[in-house]
């Protein structure tokens, strides 16, 4: 590449600099218009609590626990289990936000019983763009013979999905 290709580049990406400037972790200038909305949930100041869902005095603010399952179904030649959020799958404990999926024996897919999982979604539904940052751990728990699979879903209309998915074992 040419020095001169370079130096263009430089300047077109350091113009980016100036446009926006971020003074905090809750928002973020552009020009004379600010935009500082944001979820921050931090469960390390959360009591514990075994029942969060919507129904109980633990329920979180920002967060709502998700109880609803899907059918098996076919698509090609791939089988998908059913699956069924539980609010008995969320829970807070020592300032963690627990998130369990049970485990699922060959048993269970031969009684047609569905994978028990958990699942929470913001409130919010007027979010249209952000910045989203998640920090989490996979806990695996020992004696298992399993994995675990864990995602950050973002939806804006359906069939417009961005995620990140991250599995511990194939």
């Amino acid at each position: 590449m040419s020095l001169k290709l370079c130096i263009m580049n430089l300047v077109w990406i350091s113009s980016f600099i100036w446009t926006a400037r971020a003074k905090c972790e809750c928002g973020y200038q552009i020009k004379d218009d600010r935009y500082t909305n944001a979820i921050l949930t931090d469960f390390s100041h959360t009591p514990n609590a075994n029942d969060i869902s919507e129904d109980s005095k633990n329920q979180l603010n920002d967060w709502e626990v998700q109880e609803w399952g899907t059918n098996a179904t076919t698509r090609g030649t791939e089988t998908l289990l059913a699956k069924q959020n539980d609010a008995s799958n969320v829970w807070i404990r020592d300032g963690l936000l627990q998130m369990r999926q049970k485990a699922y024996s060959d048993q269970d897919e031969a009684d047609g019983d569905p994978v028990s999982v958990a699942e929470i979604v913001t409130r919010r539904n007027d979010i249209l763009y952000g910045s989203f940052r998640a920090r989490y751990r996979i806990i695996v728990e020992k004696n298992t013979n399993g994995g675990a699979v864990s995602g950050f879903f973002f939806y804006h209309v359906c069939g417009v999905v961005g995620r990140v998915c991250l599995t511990t074992k194939d």
